[in-house]
């Protein structure tokens, strides 16, 4: 495979990539060959490595009740030894297996660096998960690690990640519980069918990453020909249409094929490209860090001071469908609020603000008590030193409208969030029972829309 990295993508591909990735939109989507290492001196994907290894300690007694099929088990079809494993094997002795495999195996750590070094939040893995996650840790100290368990209940949050601070989500289960693992084809088609059910469900807010049409994906290591892998997308995006490009690393072992790519692109957004996949680790990050001047991003920060860069690579049009949020703040913070009403409304959020929502001659008391009581979604009520000490005010009328109407919300739902955007300390008692989003730097407007995204999420699950 050639390393030149002119045979990757084009440039209008690469400032498309790297300004999703800039705006923290960008998933992280590692397929079983995106991770490859050396075990006993030979070079192969992790996944393929672990299934070798498990073959050749399969004991003698195994070998033999297996007879000719022992020889027709190929590690490089990892999913098909392991159904006869599985079937064959006691779990406690391929635990064993899987532990010693994890000491003996060696990943290639500069291409994961590299990925660990960009400004994802999220990462789903789903291949063998220690090289992966160890790596982000030794990068970003504060990354975060999950796993879906199709055997056990699993939490309905995800934590919330950030960019110096993401979550690697274990999709496929996690070596540490071999039991939630998806090695063969019928695990495959049992976490298809649960993940389709929600029995058991994927956190809510994970969904509404996925389903989020602003977002982006950067697919490393799929075969994607495979039918297993379209099912799979088809159900995490919940057949949504993107907004912006995708970009899947094309396997020169198995080329996709005229009328798959053709499903990729018109279904999903998605552009391929091919060639050596650690240079385009390495150019990727070259030119994030390029971009931020070698540091990392922080998406959507917010500051009372300074305009915030915009959370999306492009002005982004909010559906008349979208939820309106009402900007409820003091007038000396004016700038603030209007950073984040643009920052919302880049994330495909409306936002209603007095300054430029009110026209020439309307009745705004009317206005505002109609969009508090009947017309708004949710209710940002901005906390800061000037808030704080506004002891007379009509915003003390907006905030005790809001509350009343929050007072037919039952948690989780929620309707009015404090949003702090200065001193945490200058706190309004009159909020303090409820949750409050902090989005002055480094924070960020990304965690006022989590909050929103995920509300929306429950009450479009019913279970609010």
């Amino acid at each position: 495979m050639s390393g030149d990295v002119s045979e990757l993508m084009d440039e209008d591909n690469w400032y498309s990539l790297v300004s999703v990735l800039s705006a923290g939109t960008c998933t992280l989507m590692l397929g079983p060959t995106a991770v490859t290492g050396t075990l006993d001196g030979e070079h192969l994907p992790v996944h393929v490595a672990m299934a070798k290894y498990i073959k050749q300690r399969l004991p003698e007694e195994l070998r033999e009740q297996l007879g000719s099929r022992f020889e027709r088990l190929d590690p490089w079809r990892p999913a098909a030894l392991a159904q006869v494993v599985l079937r064959e094997a006691d779990p406690t002795q391929i635990k064993r297996w899987v532990d010693e495999f994890r000491t003996k195996f060696v990943p290639d750590e500069q291409p994961i660096r590299d990925l660990a070094s960009l400004g994802f939040d999220l990462v789903l893995n789903t291949s063998p998960d220690t090289p992966v996650y160890d790596i982000f840790r030794q990068v970003k100290p504060g990354a975060q690690s999950a796993y879906y368990d199709r055997t056990g209940k699993n939490p309905g949050m995800l934590p919330d990640g950030s960019p110096d601070a993401p979550v690697i989500y274990q999709l496929y289960g996690t070596l540490d519980n071999p039991r939630s693992m998806i090695l063969s084809d019928s695990d495959r088609l049992d976490f298809i069918v649960k993940v389709a059910r929600g029995s058991p469900a994927l956190p809510v807010n994970l969904t509404s990453a996925l389903h989020d049409t602003d977002r982006s994906f950067l697919f490393l290591g799929f075969d994607l020909s495979e039918w297993h892998f379209k099912v799979l997308l088809h159900i995490l995006s919940d057949n949504a249409t993107r907004n912006y490009t995708s970009f899947a690393y094309e396997l020169e072992s198995a080329p996709v094929d005229l009328d798959t790519r053709d499903f990729y692109r018109t279904s999903h957004r998605i552009h391929f490209f091919t060639g050596e996949l650690a240079t385009f680790c390495a150019e990727l990050r070259k030119r994030y860090e390029s971009e931020h001047g070698g540091q990392p991003a922080q998406a959507g920060t917010v500051s009372a001071s300074a305009p915030a860069p915009a959370p999306s690579p492009a002005p982004a049009v909010v559906s008349p469908e979208a939820p309106v949020v009402f900007i409820c703040h003091a007038n000396e913070d004016a700038d603030a609020a209007l950073e984040v009403a643009e920052g919302l409304r880049a994330a495909g959020i409306g936002a209603w603000l007095d300054k430029d929502s009110l026209r020439g001659g309307e009745a705004w008391n009317d206005t505002v008590e109609r969009l508090l009581k009947e017309d708004v979604q949710y209710v940002a009520v901005l906390q800061s030193s000037a808030m704080f000490h506004k002891d007379v005010g009509y915003v003390n009328k907006e905030i005790n409208l809001a509350l009343d109407r929050q007072s037919f919300h039952r948690p989780p739902r929620v309707f009015l969030i404090p949003v702090i955007i200065d001193d945490p300390v200058n706190r309004l008692d009159m909020l303090s029972h409820l949750q409050s989003v902090n989005v002055a730097p480094p924070a960020g407007v990304t965690e006022l829309v989590k909050t929103i995204r995920r509300d929306l999420d429950v009450q479009m699950r019913g279970t609010g």
